[in-house]
Order: structure tokens, then sequence, then C-alpha cells
């Protein structure tokens, strides 16, 4: 016989594989229903990061802290081989560099957010324009308009005579 020649085995796919690894990717991917939330959503962010990166609250919890009981205010005290000048002095350093780092992101942020927030505005007044101009419409099944028109008919204005 013939000797076989080139590859010993079909190259198989992997379809499990192939099926985890696209379902992680949408698992990232965001579930809203609103349009402008999808497009700027970043999968290489956490959903807490993204929905604050578009000026939206992730938890109202945080957003809408409950009432804290009064507490007093508790004096700093001096560590060991350090005054309370150099304490404060180094905490304040600490504390401008801090928002130094705030405000440039802010800034960065800002202008993404404040774009997201006033196309959700602008969907909801939309929305509740477009509820506004259409009358409420209540429909109820056959036999119930039937017995309604019935005791009109029967009753007319006379509200009390029907009380069960």
């Amino acid at each position: 016989m013939v000797k076989k020649t080139g590859k010993k085995f079909r190259p198989r796919l992997n379809h499990v594989a192939r099926k985890r690894r696209q379902a992680q990717k949408n698992k990232k991917k965001s579930k809203s229903s609103l349009k402008v939330i999808r497009e700027n959503w970043e999968t290489s962010k956490t959903p807490r990061q993204n929905a604050l990166s578009m000026g939206l609250a992730f938890s109202p919890n945080d957003t809408v802290p409950v009432k804290q009981p009064h507490r007093d205010i508790i004096d700093m005290t001096v560590g060991e081989g350090m005054d309370l000048t150099e304490a404060e002095t180094l905490q304040t350093v600490a504390a401008q560099q801090l928002k130094k780092k705030k405000e440039k992101r802010a800034a960065l942020k800002q202008e993404k957010a404040i774009k997201i927030v006033s196309s959700l505005e602008h969907e909801a007044s939309q929305l509740q324009a477009e509820r506004d101009s259409h009358p409420r419409t209540v429909r109820l099944p056959d036999r119930d308009v039937e017995l309604l028109i019935f005791l009109s008919q029967r009753y007319k204005d006379d509200y009390e005579v029907n009380v069960y």
C-alpha cells in the first residue's frame, strides 16, 4: 500500500470553547435597552466604572445616602516622632494631589457624561410628550362592555340602585 502523506488528523473545531468565549464577550456587553448606553459602553471597564463615566448612578444607596446619626468630630492625635503641624501639612499635600487627579479625570469624563445625560433627558421628554399627546384608552372585554351598556340603559344616572 501507498503511505499517506500530509496531515495525520483533520482539524476539528472546538465548538464548546468558541461558544464559551462568545458568552464571555456577551456578558461584558451592556444589557441596557437604551441605545445611548449601549453605544458608549466600554467592555474593558466594570459596570460601576461605565455608569460613573457616563454620569449615571450605579447604586442608589451611594447617590442618596441614608441620614446618619450625629457623630462628634475626633481630633487628630500626634503620631510618634511627628508633631501636629507636620501631620496636618502632609495630609493637605496628599489631599491636594488627589484633588488635582480627580479634577483632571473629571474634566475628561464630564464632556462624555453631559452628552449622555442630555441625550437620555431628551429621549425621556420625547416619550413624555408622546404619552401626553395620545389620550389613554382602556380596553375591556366585550362581555364587560355589554354589561356596562345594559346597566347604563337600565339605571341611567341612578348609581345607588345597583349597589351589591
